[in-house]
């Protein structure tokens, strides 16, 4: 039994191929949308549930894991570590499936690359107007940090209750929200930052599936900045082709994570 940790396009991507080859898995996912996605390609052995070291361990056990498929946000660093402490404990193999990254121009002046949250929030307070494309989870952060009290900030969200919701407990009004499904296409967030007269866009090192390479061709035809956030860095092997997921499970030799 595969337990795969999802929400991402890349946990349905394996999801669907395992179904398919008829693999014994479990996937799971923190929101409703994200079951609903799952269900929508036909994928029904879904856990909708946040998982913690107790809870996470007893999962296992029950379902007889036998290798833990990490497909989750890159973002996402509490869950990484902990599937790595979990299959570290217990012996498991453990795969990190993480989607493409778009290849960066060096010399595109528009991309601002930051290490941090913090080094981002102080290269955005030299801009007056800033359009976060961050997810929801970091909007509070930004809308009271200091150094940004005098700036507009807009944010785009999912179009889901809980995103929204979240977004405006941060403190953003519903006119500076832009709820949407991604990835958005370039010629829409041009419109946006000429619209509103966006002078920076903040954006996560999102891959592929999360539509990097169209934020990058807006801001670029625009003539603003783009902050880029730098995902984490994973001192492991990952997995971002599909093929190459494929192959690695066929084949069944994957030693069981180790410190």
């Amino acid at each position: 039994m595969i337990l795969i940790l999802g929400g991402t396009t890349e946990a349905k991507e394996a999801a669907v191929w395992l179904k398919k080859n008829t693999v014994p898995f479990v996937v799971t996912t923190t929101t409703e949308l994200g079951r609903k996605q799952l269900l929508s390609e036909g994928i029904e052995n879904i856990l909708v549930t946040k998982l913690n070291e107790i809870t996470f361990t007893e999962l296992i056990h029950k379902l007889k894991v036998n290798m833990i498929l990490d497909a989750t946000h890159p973002f996402a660093e509490q869950i990484h570590q902990l599937a790595i402490d979990i299959a570290r404990k217990m012996n498991l193999p453990y795969l990190r499936y993480q989607r493409q990254d778009v290849e960066l121009n060096n010399n595109n002046p528009y991309i601002i690359v930051c290490h941090n949250w913090e080094e981002a929030i102080k290269q955005a307070s030299k801009f007056n107007c800033i359009l976060l494309t961050i997810g929801v989870k970091r909007l509070n952060e930004w809308v009271n940090h200091p150094l940004l009290q005098t700036k507009k900030l807009y944010a785009r969200v999912l179009p889901v209750p809980e995103s929204i919701s979240t977004a405006l407990d941060a403190g953003f009004s519903p006119q500076n929200l832009f709820a949407m499904y991604g990835p958005v296409p370039a010629a829409i967030d041009l419109s946006i930052i000429r619209s509103y007269k966006i002078d920076v866009m903040v954006t996560k090192e999102s891959g592929y599936n999360g539509g990097l390479q169209n934020k990058i061709q807006a801001v670029t035809e625009a003539g603003i900045h783009l902050i880029l956030i730098k995902k984490p860095q994973l001192n492991l092997t990952i997995i971002t082709d599909l093929n190459e997921l494929k192959s690695v499970i066929e084949k069944g030799d994957i030693n069981p994570c180790k410190e």
